[in-house]
């Protein structure tokens, strides 16, 4: 699996972290991807998924193997990651632009 293409919208309520879009060898993508927060801080990957009349949820999409699975994961997180710095540097620019700094925890 080609993952080339993965776009992110962060969460910063609940234990939703961030909605993810990823594109897989520039021909189809898939939208609707979540990062999640267990306890303890620990993050996962939840895939689309749909509800059923009896209130249970069904994957709509998912990975063939578990290795195709542990590669999307580790290239979501390394962007998520990214994204957080991001922000973290973002935040702490602005802070000292107006005087003061600013603690990002991961």
């Amino acid at each position: 699996m080609n993952i080339t293409k993965i776009s992110m919208r962060k969460c910063f309520y609940g234990m939703m972290k961030a909605v993810v879009s990823i594109t897989i060898n520039n021909d189809i993508t898939v939208c609707g991807i979540k990062i999640l927060e267990k306890e303890k801080g620990r993050l996962y990957i939840a895939m689309p998924s749909r509800q059923d009349n009896s209130g249970k949820y069904h994957d709509v999409v998912r990975p063939a193997s578990s290795e195709a699975r542990k590669s999307m994961e580790s290239l979501i997180f390394l962007e998520y990651y990214k994204q957080l710095e991001k922000t973290r540097r973002s935040l702490n620019a602005r802070a000292i632009n107006e005087g003061s700094t600013v603690d990002f925890e991961r």
